[in-house]
């Protein structure tokens, strides 16, 4: 069976030097064989065996001086040596052997059991040693890699040992420098006190957890760290010291101090907002926070939601419930939800709200709160609703006007007219929505009517406010038609806008230029009738004069009968 292991023979008795190989080879160990010192420096320089095997005496150089080579070259630290010598035999030989660290000394003659037994322990030693050694340089470079700074500290204060973390965050320059000092020395005055006791209760208990100190950096600078350590016990199971974690926690402090900040400033922000601010788990069972508006608005004491969270959907407004409930399951989740309902307060007064919400997700994605923000928007929807009010009745003025109404911009687009100016212009609404109004006003008015909405209808260029305006104004096809104007201004914020009242007065100035044209008409009647009159009464003196005449004959005939007759009498 083979054995694990590469053994130097280093002995100038080739005999010895070929029965003791000869027999380690039998037992199954790789052996090297070297007849000098310095062959064997070399043999084992190149090729690292676990076990020399060492004459004391060398042709060259000594044993003791090949075994001192070996065990100050760091390369050669696990390889154990074995002196074999008959001459060098004293105790003082034995002593300056061990002195160079050889770590077995044999006596010349021995039984070649004897050395398969020795060689077989000490193989084993050394590979017990090896792997300790192995594990303590593993720990040794876990320990120096860790965020933390990690110390060995004694009982009485004294740092035994530290990684390099430690060295970088207390600010030192080598490990050497800080292991000078007391973890006295490295805290301010005021946490001395704090430091002893929390030692003592924890060389008592075995154990501390997460006590926080103020500690000091080379330069004097102050910075905060929570400590946590655990005993290391020594010989005879005593304690050796305390084995410490100590983290920097200044900026976590600094984080926490702010996080306290932001979390008061939106404490205070989310109590004096007039908005219900709340904020429930991802599965709205329970309500982790409403800010204290929601008392005022839904007429409920928060402490009330707390208990049930379900318990403000039972003020929803009968007609609007289901459909919240609805939007609530499917839209919150989303980031969609946005609805409009009314609550039924507990007096029995309704209020309208306005109640968004959306999602907040962890580092992973998943949905761990729900947050929203319900506004009370009553006095808004009334104004909503007056104005819906208001312009319905706007709109069934505007279209019931016998008169056309047009609304223009500051530009002098044309944004709004009623079906009367559609009569009037002829034109569809939709052709003059957009229009500018100089489309329906002659080319000869066009500048005096752009002056005055250039000087906003308020200056003394063009046609003014408040004015009533007679011009022409054209159709459809072009034809002219006499108008009257009137302009007001909308007052309203930002650029200006103005309200035209246009009436066809075609018919009105028919009407007066046949009234002005009637006193001529009248005279002229008048005149002829006078002259009809007059022509009447001269033909009737006429025919009177006539038949006067005419009577006188008749009267003068008889007269002259009776006087040439006499007798007929």
């Amino acid at each position: 069976m083979k054995k694990s292991g590469l053994i130097l023979l280093v002995d100038d008795d080739n005999d010895i030097r070929h029965l003791f190989s000869t027999c380690l080879r039998r037992e199954g160990y790789e052996v090297l064989e070297a007849a000098t010192g310095r062959y064997g420096l070399e043999l084992a320089q190149t090729r690292f065996p676990d076990l020399v095997l060492l004459d004391v005496g060398l042709p060259d150089i000594s044993g003791v001086e090949v075994c001192r080579q070996i065990k100050t070259d760091p390369k050669l630290r696990d390889v154990f040596v074995a002196f074999c010598s008959g001459e060098a035999t004293s105790d003082e030989s034995k002593v300056s052997g061990f002195q160079t660290g050889a770590d077995e000394y044999l006596v010349k003659p021995f039984g070649l059991q004897e050395l398969m037994a020795r060689v077989q322990t000490l193989l084993r030693l050394r590979n017990t040693t090896a792997a300790l050694r192995a594990s303590e340089e593993h720990h040794r470079r876990l320990i120096d890699i860790l965020p933390d700074a990690v110390c060995l500290i004694h009982p009485r204060g004294r740092l035994l040992a530290v990684n390099s973390r430690a060295v970088a965050m207390l600010g030192y320059a080598s490990t050497e420098e800080l292991l000078h000092k007391t973890i006295f020395d490295l805290t301010p005055s005021s946490e001395h006190a704090a430091v002893k006791s929390d030692f003592e209760t924890a060389l008592r208990a075995g154990i501390l957890r997460n006590v926080e100190y103020a500690m000091l950096k080379k330069d004097g600078t102050l910075f905060r760290v929570e400590l946590s350590a655990t005993v290391s016990l020594g010989i005879n199971n005593q304690p050796a010291g305390l084995l410490s974690v100590v983290r920097d926690v200044t900026e976590r402090k600094q984080a926490q101090e702010a996080l306290q900040a932001s979390e008061e400033r939106f404490r205070q922000l989310a109590d004096h907002i007039r908005e219900v601010f709340w904020m429930s788990s991802a599965d709205r069972s329970k309500i982790i926070y409403v800010s204290p508006a929601y008392e005022e608005i839904w007429g409920q004491t928060c402490k009330s939601l707390y208990a049930a969270p379900h318990s403000w959907i039972d003020a929803v407004h009968p007609d609007d419930r289901h459909r919240v409930s609805e939007s609530i399951s499917k839209k919150q989740v989303t980031g969609e939800y946005d609805e409009i309902y009314r609550i039924i307060r507990p007096d029995g007064s309704i209020r309208w709200i306005q109640d968004r919400a959306f999602p907040i997700r962890d580092a992973a994605g998943n949905i761990y709160r729900i947050v929203g923000i319900a506004d009370d928007i009553t006095k808004r929807q009334r104004a909503w609703d007056a104005l819906g009010e208001s312009e319905a009745r706007k709109r069934a003025i505007m279209h019931a006007a016998l008169d056309g109404i047009i609304t223009i911009d500051h530009e002098g687009r044309m944004i709004e007219l009623n079906s009367a100016a559609e009569k009037i212009f002829a034109h569809s609404r939709a052709k003059l929505i957009g229009e500018n109004v100089m489309e329906v006003v002659p080319a000869s008015f066009r500048a005096w009517f752009q002056s005055g909405l250039t000087n906003c209808f308020a200056g003394d260029k063009g046609p003014t406010q408040g004015s009533r305006i007679e011009m022409p104004a054209l159709r459809a096809d072009g034809s002219r038609f006499s108008a009257e104007f009137t302009i007001t201004r909308i007052k309203l914020a930002g650029q200006p806008m103005f309200t035209f009242y246009i009436r066809d007065i075609t018919q009105h100035k028919r009407a007066e230029a046949e009234l002005r044209s009637l006193p001529q008409r009248i005279i002229k009647a008048q005149e002829a009738e006078r002259s009809r009159i007059a022509q009447e009464l001269h033909d009737g003196i006429n025919q009177l004069k006539n038949a006067l005449a005419q009577s006188r004959r008749q009267f003068a005939r008889p007269q002259t009968c009776r006087a040439r007759n006499p007798s007929s009498l």
